[in-house]
């Protein structure tokens, strides 16, 4: 499947987007509340290096872009499995949309040039996730994303609790959460 191509390292950011300051993965949301993963490798990297993102969902997930440039993803009904090298000092960037109240995100990025998108420790995986503007680190990679009680879809404006499968197999499984709200405040961004 093709999609339209998304602005990418040049002219400029997208609007809403995160200053990526640091080497890592960015999920965040725009102004039409449009889910954005944005991978981006270090300019001080002597070069390119292997991202891995997986989003599953309980409901349809649709692809709206993908950066000019950027490997193209795989995407099926309740799935996207997007897989790369991404340059040093470049970002790429895809946006979708979420039509369920559940999803699943699994997002790597070889940060210490051993060809292996996947950090080795366990705590270094979530360490280069960043979430929303406030680019809180999540509970765990992978980690879900679950709407409000009382909502019938998952935006990345809402009060959403972010957590992580303890037993089972996502979608069928135990999760402990939080409300990423509360993590901001913990952190110091509210």
């Amino acid at each position: 499947m093709r999609v339209k191509a998304a602005p990418g390292p040049t002219p400029g950011p997208i609007p809403g987007m995160p200053e990526l300051d640091k080497p890592g993965i960015y999920v965040w949301g725009d102004a039409q509340d449009h889910w954005h993963i944005t991978v981006y490798a270090s300019p001080d990297w002597p070069n390119s290096r292997k991202f891995e993102v997986t989003v599953e969902a309980t409901g349809k997930l649709s692809l709206l872009s993908v950066s000019s440039g950027a490997p193209q993803p795989s995407s099926a009904a309740t799935k996207i499995i997007w897989r790369g090298t991404v340059p040093p000092g470049t970002w790429y960037d895809i946006c979708f949309d979420v039509q369920g109240t559940y999803m699943q995100l699994a997002l790597y990025l070889d940060t210490d040039g051993d060809g292996i998108p996947m950090p080795k420790r366990r705590v270094d995986r979530k360490k280069i996730v960043y979430i929303r503007g406030c680019k809180t680190n999540p509970p765990n990679n992978p980690f879900v994303v679950i709407a409000p009680r009382g909502m019938s879809m998952v935006l990345p404006s809402q009060n959403f609790y972010i957590g992580y499968c303890i037993s089972g197999i996502f979608p069928r499984c135990t999760v402990v959460k939080w409300l990423i709200e509360e993590r901001e405040v913990e952190a110091g961004c509210r």
